[in-house]
């Protein structure tokens, strides 16, 4: 792994500019990497500035290329300014390969011009890090009460993901607000939960391999989000058979099916929050296990990294297929000629 470093400046002024900085970022260690052996493809992810950057390098090494969409990257990122949006379409419009993490991110790119339609492969979880162990034994181990009912909340302590609201709806929740994560808002939420007396434990950050261990502990996970791409957190909980509420927006409706294997609410709907808490937490274990077992087997059998890697491969195979048969649009005529002699069983390829 090699960390290339870039000339970066404030992202509300300049963002737009930035695939242009990392292609001459990265445009040295491409040309070193091609010294040593050959290289199949690139793959980039987000296409603001990896994907941007990458489509100047792969014009210029002639290789062809595949982009992963994020989330952010289409929905959120080209509203910051009329140059970003138009240095995303440019880039929408003329990379051939494109992936998507949710169904939701895959229509908002063909909004934005994409010239051709993003397959769906949707994060995953590890399924050997992620799974279920005894409640008891997780809050032992993280020291949290034994007989309260707790509520998980997991990310970065930003607007965007709603820790705010969580606080809010749990006002009128009796349970134990336990917050992973950190942030800009967490001044503010630990002023909102002395203020509104919510009994609430910030952990901070935590290592991810120790994340699965805080889900088994809790009786739920709430997931407030304003937007999401495909947030990986979800498959993680169901694998370990923790209870999921969270918002429908982005992907989110593609995995948590009201009622089958989570609760969805509206984003911003602090009432429908507050409601959806208190039915997790008091559920019986007839109601309760039926839910867990459908969200379990859903993300070991379709939301792992192994399916993840299985359909990421077959998109590889699709891109040097096209490559080598010559069929690439005629808006990418630099990504072509990847050689035909190289070994198409184990291809070499670049993650930007």
């Amino acid at each position: 792994m090699r960390f290339v470093r870039m000339l970066w400046f404030p992202r509300a002024a300049f963002f737009s500019i930035s695939g242009i900085l990392y292609y001459l970022a990265c445009r040295r260690a491409i040309r070193e990497l091609l010294q040593r052996g050959p290289i199949d493809l690139l793959h980039a992810h987000t296409i603001l500035p990896d994907g941007f950057g990458a489509l100047l390098l792969a014009r210029k090494f002639d290789l062809p290329l595949v982009c992963t969409l994020h989330g952010s990257d289409v929905k959120l990122y080209p509203k910051q300014s009329m140059a970003t949006a138009a240095a995303t379409r440019w880039a929408l419009r003329r990379i051939d390969h494109l992936i998507a993490v949710s169904h939701d991110v895959g229509r908002t790119a063909d909004t934005l011009g994409a010239t051709h339609a993003p397959a769906v492969i949707h994060n995953g979880a590890d399924g050997r890090s992620f799974s279920s162990c005894p409640r008891d034994a997780a809050r032992m181990q993280l020291r949290l009460p034994a007989h309260r009912k707790i509520v998980l909340f997991v990310g970065n302590l930003v607007e965007v993901k709603g820790p705010n609201l969580l606080m809010q709806a749990m006002k009128a929740v009796d349970a134990l607000l336990v917050i992973v994560g950190d942030g800009p808002l967490r001044p503010e939420l630990q002023r909102q939960s002395l203020r509104d007396r919510v009994d609430t434990h910030f952990a901070g950050w935590r290592p991810h391999d120790e994340i699965a261990l805080w889900l088994n502990a809790a009786d739920c996970l709430a997931l407030p989000s304003l937007s999401e791409g495909f947030p990986t957190l979800l498959p993680e909980a169901m694998l370990c058979r923790t209870f999921v509420i969270a918002t429908s927006v982005g992907g989110t409706p593609e995995i948590v099916s009201d009622g089958e294997t989570g609760l969805l609410v509206p984003p911003s709907d602090i009432a429908a929050l507050t409601t959806a808490i208190r039915s997790a937490i008091s559920m019986s274990p007839e109601q309760r296990d039926p839910i867990l077992d459908r969200a379990q087997q859903m993300a070991s059998q379709s939301l792992t990294w192994r399916a993840n890697a299985r359909a990421t491969s077959e998109m590889y195979e699709v891109a040097l297929a096209s490559c080598r048969s010559g069929a690439l649009s005629a808006t990418n005529t630099g990504l072509h000629g990847a050689s035909p002699s190289r070994d198409a069983d184990r291809p070499r390829g670049v993650t930007l």
